[in-house]
């Protein structure tokens, strides 16, 4: 399976699962998870996971939860490597 087929797989889901209002509302839970944890430094699991699990289920916003930690952790990497003795 190609990253391509995989995309269109994925879009195709969402298209389909969720209407429109749906999308939106996960979009406005990730964002305010991620206001939580850009003042605190934790917490997104704690707003993301029972918020977007009530719209598409724990099985698939617990990997995207994951996903989104893990691309924003990666902007701290660099910083901490040089700090690091």
């Amino acid at each position: 399976m190609t990253l391509d087929a995989l995309i269109a797989g994925v879009s195709a889901w969402f298209d389909a699962a969720l209407p429109d209002h749906g999308i939106y509302a996960l979009m406005a839970f990730a964002f305010i998870a991620g206001l939580a944890r850009g003042f605190s430094g934790f917490g997104a699991a704690l707003i993301l996971i029972p918020l977007g699990g009530a719209i598409v289920g724990p099985k698939l916003i617990s990997p995207i939860l994951l996903v989104i930690d893990g691309i924003a952790t990666l902007g701290m990497i660099p910083p901490a490597w040089r700090g690091a003795n």
